[in-house]
């Protein structure tokens, strides 16, 4: 058995290869290294292929996968923080998109995608947590736990109402992950006897 390995024509890219990930990164472009390990994943094995969820990798997973710490890991929780209070990723779009803003874009205030006003220190805290730059966020998840245990104007949520929440609302998530339809709460039927007086009045009452 025999393979025929092709790629692309490199010339119409060639202006493409002076840029930075800067310049890159606002004409929706990023740049891979495929001559390195870790490089461009293989199609067989995916022994290279970059781990983490997209919406929830850290700049410094798509530029050096090779070399990020603990911190990548706070740009993932505060990524999930944003879409718990948003209902949507930090960035939306296809795959290279998605990784572009990433690397370049600025995200927008979760009160500002949301609609209404959060607690300031709240929003703050998740902001810093998808910093670009490792340096500028939490330096570890009990530093954002503090933090977030400080926020003013955020009540506390107990492990008991969490639960309590789950019991509620998981069915309904798990429905609409699967596109079943949601399961609906149990009417209440109350049945009470009418006074005397009040059956007289209905046709055949007594």
């Amino acid at each position: 058995m025999s393979f025929r390995i092709r790629g692309l024509d490199p010339r119409p890219f060639a202006a493409l290869f002076t840029l930075d990930d800067a310049d890159l990164a606002r004409r929706r472009a990023m740049r891979t290294v495929a001559d390195a390990q870790p490089g461009y994943p293989c199609r067989v094995t995916l022994e290279d292929a970059a781990p983490g969820t997209p919406h929830y990798m850290s700049p410094e997973s798509l530029r050096t996968p090779d070399r990020v710490d603990a911190r990548s890991d706070i740009y993932a929780l505060g990524a999930t923080a944003y879409f718990l209070l948003t209902g949507r990723p930090v960035f939306e779009g296809s795959l290279p998109e998605v990784f572009a803003h990433q690397l370049g874009t600025p995200p927008v205030r979760p009160s500002e995608r949301l609609g209404r006003p959060l607690p300031e220190a709240l929003e703050s805290l998740v902001l810093a947590a998808l910093a670009k730059t490792a340096d500028e966020r939490p330096e570890s998840a009990s530093a954002f736990a503090d933090a977030l245990s400080r926020c003013a104007g955020v009540p506390p949520w107990t492990e008991a109402e969490a639960a309590g929440w789950w019991r509620e609302a998981g069915a309904r998530i798990k429905a609409a992950r699967s596109g079943a339809e949601p399961p609906r709460a149990a009417a209440a039927l109350t049945i009470e006897r009418l006074p005397a007086a009040a059956q007289e009045e209905i046709p055949g009452g007594g």
